[in-house]
């Protein structure tokens, strides 16, 4: 339909019925882009977890490798972020793990992005994520995630610390220990579209509030003594 105030088209382009039993098919989040490099496809995902990919020009499901036509290997809040110049990549993280892979849309096919086992201080992590609101570097170098360990019988997140990671060279930049924040588990953490800030935030603890790290974190400074929704 024509938008009546703007002129604007208008268009649906997923509906619930376009999987076996979901009761939606929608864009992950704000945070999320759902487009590719080139504007061909978009990724949609379905109310039991399932990641669904489109043509972006017909609003057509492309049938894929995984269950009923799905993404293969993409599950619940597996962080989707497309590569930002090569519109058949994305990234997504491994299911609860330590990995992250990169898929080939196209294909269906994978590769390992990063194994981060043995390669950071905490060997109790078990997840490494943004939590759900993090994207690289406008050029897809630079990275910010949280190492985190659930607890499934106390059915709670535990974090062990803050890192920086150059994709490109594969190395680890810096690291940030949880006892320097008090173990606040912070609402999300991302890199700048420069890459040359982390930038964690926590939610109702003001003396933590929103920071911009330098990529080591020798240094912070404090943009704002809340989270605002992303």
């Amino acid at each position: 339909y024509i938008d009546p105030v703007y002129g604007a088209w208008v268009y649906r382009v997923t509906s619930a019925t376009d999987f076996q039993d979901a009761t939606f098919v929608r864009h992950d989040y704000s945070r999320r882009q759902a487009f590719n490099a080139d504007n061909t496809r978009f990724v949609a995902t379905t109310s039991n977890g399932f990641w669904l990919l489109y043509d972006a020009n017909t609003f057509t499901r492309l049938e894929r490798t995984g269950y009923r036509g799905a993404l293969n290997g993409l599950a619940g809040d597996c962080e989707v972020i497309w590569h930002p110049s090569d519109p058949r990549k994305l990234w997504y993280k491994g299911s609860n793990s330590l990995q992250w892979f990169e898929k080939d849309v196209e294909s269906d096919s994978d590769t390992l992005l990063v194994d981060f086992t043995g390669r950071l201080p905490w060997s109790q992590a078990t997840n490494i994520w943004t939590k759900g609101e993090g994207t690289s570097s406008a050029d897809g170098r630079y990275w910010a995630f949280m190492a985190t360990h659930y607890d499934s019988e106390n059915q709670r997140n535990y974090i062990f610390g803050l890192f920086t990671w150059d994709r490109e060279q594969d190395t680890i930049i810096g690291t940030y220990d949880a006892a320097n924040f008090g173990g606040a588990f912070p609402d999300h953490i991302s890199i700048s579209p420069s890459g040359k800030y982390a930038v964690p935030s926590w939610a109702f603890t003001p003396t933590l509030g929103t920071r911009a790290f330098a990529l080591d974190f020798s240094s912070s400074r404090l943009l704002h003594e809340q989270t605002e929704h992303s």
